[in-house]
């Protein structure tokens, strides 16, 4: 216990330093690192792909499509979120970049205009990440079809691009208008929601919510999760509101919070079925007293994606 508490306060301070005080360079790194070691643990010690050209293929498919996603804007449009000792939001549009052609001399592009070409050129190169995953498992499969099962291809697509897809949203949250706060909504919804469950299940806990996959959880720790997440992400968004420039509709916080905590339970059993069937504890020890990725962010894979499709249709959509 002493472990998870120390790695766990060290953890916060990092996520703080990382997100207020260092290059944006470091949170992006340190992002990827999750997406290929999550990858890593879904597809390696579960068994699901056997075969160690599938296993590369996978995991350099990951590595591509997280740096890609996260590194050109990380090193070419820095906005790290304390300017002039006070908080102000992730995006600007004062930034000038200064391209050099070979025959036409130079222009300048607007940070804005800039946005644009990479979100162009990353477009262009997930198709590619995708063909390439998709082509080196099948070859793969066709090598070794006698003793490789189809099956191995649709973990492999999963680990590859589904997954760090998912995890990625953390980063295009962060690239948002006050993303270094945004970006710790799903946080709060998902582990919210987990600690609001697990003293909701303790108090009232009556009712088993998946007794073969997870015994511990309850239907009543469940809706506290809901109900408390929703209230906890609430309250963090008054804070943000009044305190760091963001104006987030109060609507769109409460539906961030509730949906958040469903998906995010959704996403710890969907991941607690996995290991059981594949028979682990854990998915790793990457995290001292914590386990593996997939151990701390089953439910923040799931609840960054919603986060980040209401805060671009609700929030910042006028809806």
């Amino acid at each position: 216990m002493k472990e998870r508490v120390l790695f766990g306060v060290g953890g916060f301070l990092f996520v703080l330093l990382a997100l207020y005080v260092l290059p944006s360079v470091v949170l992006a790194l340190s992002i990827c690192a999750l997406c290929v070691c999550a990858s890593y643990e879904l597809i390696v010690p579960t068994g699901l792909v056997k075969n160690r050209g599938m296993k590369w293929v996978t995991l350099a498919a990951s590595a591509m499509y997280a740096l890609v996603t996260c590194m050109p804007s990380a090193v070419l449009l820095p906005a790290p979120a304390l300017i002039g000792g006070g908080f102000a939001p992730q995006a600007t549009n004062t930034v000038g970049f200064f391209i050099l052609g070979s025959n036409h001399g130079s222009f300048s592009l607007t940070e804005s205009e800039m946005r644009a070409y990479l979100g162009i050129f990353q477009e262009q190169f997930f198709r590619f990440v995708m063909l390439f995953l998709l082509v080196g498992l099948f070859v793969c499969l066709l090598r070794h079809h006698d003793i490789v099962r189809a099956e191995e291809v649709m973990a492999g697509f999963v680990g590859g691009f589904i997954l760090p897809y998912l995890m990625l949203s953390l980063w295009r949250i962060f690239e948002m208008q006050g993303g270094a706060f945004l970006v710790l909504l799903p946080l709060v919804a998902a582990w919210g929601s987990d600690t609001c469950a697990l003293f909701a299940g303790m108090a009232f806990g009556k009712h088993k919510l998946a007794p073969v996959v997870s015994p511990k959880k309850t239907v009543e720790g469940a809706i506290g999760g809901v109900v408390g997440a929703t209230l906890i992400m609430l309250g963090v968004v008054f804070l943000m509101n009044n305190y760091a420039g963001l104006s987030i509709h109060y609507a769109g916080a409460a539906i961030m919070g509730a949906a958040g905590a469903v998906i995010g339970q959704l996403g710890d059993l969907s991941f607690s079925i996995i290991k059981r069937q594949s028979k682990i504890k854990d998915y790793s020890h990457i995290f001292p007293g914590h386990g593996g990725v997939l151990d701390r962010f089953d439910s923040v894979i799931f609840v960054a994606p919603v986060i980040e499709l209401v805060l671009s249709v609700i929030v910042y959509g006028g809806v």
